[in-house]
């Protein structure tokens, strides 16, 4: 359930998401993505500032990390693992 949204348009245009699911439906969400081969480290904060305007206070436990993708687009995401049967998944996209 998309649950937050905010556009950037300029000179390098960013997308923002926040999705919501059931925990149990994680695995699949990440497998049908650039992140299922690897790539999340768990708590490294380097990523939390991309999405300040979501998540004023870091997370207890959270896994984050970044992915080129064509076109020269960037996708960073950060999974908040805090709630054992929520999850929550902040996406945001980018051009470099």
């Amino acid at each position: 359930k998309l649950t937050g949204w905010m556009e950037n348009r300029g000179m390098d245009d960013a997308l923002w998401l926040k999705v919501e699911m059931p925990a149990a439906n994680l695995d699949a969400f990440i497998m049908a993505s650039p992140f299922k081969d690897g790539g999340l480290q768990t708590n490294q904060p380097y990523y939390l500032y991309n999405f300040k305007e979501f998540i004023p206070t870091p997370p207890a436990r959270f896994r984050s990390g970044q992915k080129s993708l064509p076109n020269v687009k960037t996708l960073n995401m950060l999974i908040d693992d805090s709630n054992p049967t929520n999850a929550v998944v902040y996406m945001m996209w980018f051009e470099m």
